[in-house]
């Protein structure tokens, strides 16, 4: 288990709370919402919870499909922010690119990526 000060749980309750309200702004269910950006509803369920940290990957998903910048998910001050890597356009195309590959080519991109590594879950959620 890991143990998070009370600020990192407040920004995290905060992060959840945010796509939770944007999903039902928009009136969509979990499965709605779920199909639309190709995750279970259980995945939207567990990011809406706080059970699970959502990857920048799913952030630039929700981001995309409502219209923001991923830059929305993290309203903190400058200073707080040390340095933050932004995805480049070529890289958010090389991600979009990737999730629509078969999954057997996707695990073949993955091996050559980790050099056979053992790769996290949270690195194997990519195609999700």
């Amino acid at each position: 288990m890991i143990i998070m000060d009370k600020e990192i749980q407040k920004k995290l309750s905060d992060l959840s709370n945010q796509l939770k309200d944007l999903r039902l702004d928009h009136q969509y269910t979990q499965r709605d919402l779920g199909d639309i950006l190709n995750m279970s509803p259980q995945a939207i369920s567990s990011y809406e919870n706080g059970k699970v940290v959502p990857g920048i990957d799913v952030l630039i998903a929700y981001a995309e499909h409502f219209g923001l910048s991923v830059e929305y998910f993290f309203p903190y001050k400058k200073e707080e922010v040390q340095e933050y890597e932004r995805l480049s356009s070529s890289e958010v195309k090389m991600i979009k690119a990737f999730r629509q590959k078969p999954t057997w080519l996707k695990k073949v991109i993955r091996e050559l990526c980790y050099n056979g590594e053992n790769i996290s879950d949270n690195d194997k959620n990519i195609s999700e």
